[in-house]
C-alpha cells in the first residue's frame, strides 16, 4: 500500500508541495476490504471472473471518491 500511497500524494500535487498528503494507506485497506469479489457479485448477481473485475474496480474507484480521496 506504501507504494500507492506515494503515487496518489504524487499524482494530488502534481510535482508541487501540499500541506499535508492524506493517508491513504488505512483508507485503501478499508476499501479492499469493504468492497470485494463477494460484495461486486451480490450486488450485481454476477459470476463471470472478467466481469467481477471491471465492476470490482468501478466499485473501488466510486467509493474512493465518495470518501473524498480523488485523486
Amino acid at each position: 500500500m506504501q507504494g500507492l500511497q506515494i503515487v496518489v500524494n504524487a499524482d494530488r500535487t502534481r510535482g508541487g508541495e501540499v500541506e499535508k498528503p492524506k493517508q491513504f494507506a488505512p483508507t485503501a485497506k478499508r476499501c479492499v476490504k469493504e468492497i470485494n469479489g463477494e460484495y461486486v457479485m451480490q450486488k450485481y448477481g454476477i459470476t463471470n471472473g472478467l466481469e467481477i473485475k471491471a465492476r470490482l474496480h468501478e466499485e473501488r474507484v466510486k467509493w474512493m471518491k465518495e470518501k473524498n480521496l480523488k485523486t
